[in-house]
């Protein structure tokens, strides 16, 4: 069910349109609820850690540590388990919009589907999922093809995802219970807005927080989300013209790289009582 940001699914019933209707308006209220900017605006380049490749995510809202993907980009294509745990790493939320039942025929995909659950249910991570059905209508083994017609090979290959993806929708489920959210929440490191309202800052945790990509500084993207909590915690609202962004970036690149590491936050934050100062 959809429940408090977990998965999210349409019934399978004769009013496809009515179920469509409710599972457009469960997602987006899930990104409406969970999301700072929920038109997911911002762009982050990953990289995974074994080889550094790169892995996009085109549409990200980085002070909720949230991006969204649809079924293709994570699982119809060469993306493995490396890709989904730099994704895993960054991300505290993760919206997969359409998709699909699969069947025999989908068994690469339906592969990269479970190693993706996996991958995010191991770190904690909160998925809210658009979904043709519910978690354990998602794989149908024997939707086109009988036993009789195919290889001995390929039955056993279809049961053993059939088996995989029984636990895969068990998953799927579980994270879409309170308890899971719970759990995930207490387990991932705080947002930097939470970071930010506590009485002292503890400024290596508000940096983790903010250096989503993990590349050790902070690129005008994170520090905009950055300016973007305090503002709202200082104006009550998240509205950062690219000038403050940039005024901001004067003040704190010390070392003039274009980037702002942690001794840099570090040292301006030593040398002022308030982070608000950095808007205004």
């Amino acid at each position: 069910g959809a429940g408090g940001g977990g998965e999210l699914d349409d019934d399978d019933h004769d009013d496809d349109d009515d179920d469509d209707d409710k599972a457009e308006e469960s997602f987006e209220s899930c990104k409406r609820r969970l999301l700072a900017k929920p038109q997911l605006t911002d762009r982050v380049l990953l990289k995974t850690r074994d080889t550094g490749r790169t892995v996009p995510a085109k549409r990200a809202d980085l002070a909720s540590r949230a991006a969204l993907f649809s079924f293709d980009e994570l699982c119809g294509s060469n993306v493995g388990a490396a890709d989904y745990l730099a994704l895993a790493g960054a991300f505290h939320t993760i919206f997969l919009d359409n998709v699909p039942v699969m069947d025999a025929t989908d068994l690469d995909r339906a592969r990269r589907f479970i190693t993706l659950v996996d991958a995010l249910y191991d770190a904690d991570c909160v998925l809210v999922v658009r979904a043709e059905a519910p978690p354990q209508h998602l794989f149908v083994p024997d939707k086109t093809h009988s036993s009789a017609s195919s290889s001995s090979s390929f039955v056993k290959a279809r049961r053993d995802e059939a088996f995989a993806f029984d636990r895969t929708a068990s998953r799927l489920i579980e994270m879409g219970s309170s308890e899971y959210l719970r759990r995930s929440k207490k387990q991932r490191d705080p947002l930097a807005i939470d970071v930010l309202q506590r009485d002292d800052v503890d400024v290596d945790q508000l940096f983790r927080s903010l250096d989503v990509d993990g590349s050790g500084y902070l690129d005008e993207d994170e520090l905009a989300a950055f300016l973007a909590d305090v503002s709202e915690l200082r104006r009550g609202h998240r509205n950062v013209p690219d000038a403050e962004v940039q005024a901001a970036l004067l003040q704190l690149d010390t070392n003039g790289d274009g980037f702002v590491d942690l001794t840099e936050l570090r040292q301006y934050l030593a040398q002022r009582d308030e982070l608000m100062s950095l808007l205004g």
